[in-house]
Order: structure tokens, then C-alpha cells, then sequence
């Protein structure tokens, strides 16, 4: 189970925590079965190193959900708030910490977050990789490491936006 753990800590972490970061990020609203795998994924890839690493989840603030996802049928995203959707990952055996992601309106939301952690690996979907992540990681020296959706897309009404949609 993991650790919820603040902004302030984090700088710390890498100072005393000298294991690979596997980093990644997301919503997390409405907790499902491709939230898992991506997250089982993350750990699958911490694993293959000599060193364990460490999984480390950043969750979208509700301020950053809101401006992202918007309302959906009348329902206005996040459906959970950042807390609770925080501990709720924290829960999960695959996951070291979760770190909520606020970027106090920055241009670059993860640019903040990743200078302070300073992760090994950044892993996202392929269609998750906008130009200012690449900069990022280039800039910062964090390895992407490019994942497909998971589960695979013919699992229809899977994401949080299509669950939103039947309510």
C-alpha cells in the first residue's frame, strides 16, 4: 500500500530513497479495470531493474480535472475529489506514493512536480506524450517509457468518461 505524501516531501524523498522512480500520472476518478492495469503495468516495469523500484502516482488536482475534463451530462468532473481519489490509489498494492499534482497555474503543470521528485522514468500512454512532457524529459533528464492503453480498446464503456455517460 502506498503513501500519500505532500509537495514539501518530496525533494526529501529523492535525497533519502536512492531506488529507480517509476513516475506517472492521472486522474483517477471512478477507479477502473484500465486504471489497474496501467498501474500493475507500472509496477510490472519496476520490477525488471536489479533495484526494485519505486511506483510514484501524481493524481490531477480537482481544479486541473475540472479545466480538462469539464462536465459530462450534467455532471461536472471530478465525479470524486482529489483526496479521496489519492487515497483510493494510495490503497492499491502496486503503488509506493501518490503524490497530489498541483500546479498552482502554472503554464507547465508538470514541470514543478517532476523538478522537485526527480523520477528515473516517466510512464505514460502514447497518446498522453504532448510536446511540453517530451520537454520536459529532455530537459530534466527523466526516460519516457511509452505504454498502449490498458486493458486493450475493444473493452467498450471502460474509461470514467464513458461510465459518467450511462449515469
Amino acid at each position: 500500500m502506498g503513501v500519500l505524501i505532500s509537495y514539501e516531501k518530496l525533494s526529501s524523498l529523492r535525497d533519502t530513497v536512492k531506488s529507480p522512480f517509476y513516475f506517472t500520472t492521472g486522474v483517477y476518478d471512478l477507479l477502473h479495470d484500465g486504471h489497474i492495469a496501467h498501474l500493475n503495468y507500472c509496477r510490472h516495469i519496476s520490477l525488471q531493474q536489479e533495484e526494485r523500484g519505486l511506483v510514484i502516482v501524481a493524481i490531477c488536482d480537482d481544479a486541473t480535472v475540472r479545466v480538462k475534463k469539464g462536465c459530462i451530462e450534467g455532471i461536472q468532473r471530478p465525479f470524486l475529489p482529489q483526496e479521496i481519489r489519492a487515497e483510493t490509489v494510495a490503497d492499491l498494492p502496486t503503488v509506493d506514493y501518490v503524490v497530489i499534482n498541483r500546479p498552482n497555474g502554472q503554464e507547465a503543470p508538470y514541470y514543478r512536480l517532476i523538478s522537485m521528485l526527480r523520477p528515473d522514468y516517466w510512464i505514460m500512454p502514447r497518446d498522453g506524450i504532448s510536446k511540453e512532457k517530451q520537454k520536459i524529459c529532455s530537459e530534466l533528464g527523466v526516460i519516457p517509457i511509452e505504454v498502449g492503453r490498458v486493458p486493450p480498446p475493444y473493452k467498450s464503456g471502460i474509461s470514467t468518461t464513458q461510465k459518467l455517460q450511462v449515469l
